[in-house]
């Protein structure tokens, strides 16, 4: 086991990521470093899960269900600032 940044919480190293999806993911670093190391989970789970698109399944999907508190996930969705344009940004055209 080992700490996300910046969170002082015992985590698995993270998800299995391709490095692929990691390189396309890289480009969004518009999160602080714990809050990208949460967006890469969820999307990560979001891809691999097989049931719901939910924030249970992205969890589940990435196989941190069990490792990680459930509030963390839902937290990010609800709390997290972002800006769209930002994000938007980050995609050339």
């Amino acid at each position: 086991m080992t700490t996300a940044l910046g969170e002082g919480k015992p985590v698995p190293a993270s998800p299995m990521v391709p490095a692929s999806l990691l390189a396309v993911l890289g480009k969004l670093r518009v999160f602080t470093a714990p809050g990208f190391t949460t967006f890469t989970a969820m999307v990560t789970g979001l891809v691999a899960q097989t049931g719901a698109g939910t924030v249970t399944g992205m969890l589940t999907g990435a196989g941190l269900a069990r490792a990680w508190p459930h509030d963390r996930a839902h937290a990010f969705f609800s709390r997290t600032r972002w800006n769209v344009e930002i994000m938007g940004s980050c995609w050339p055209i």
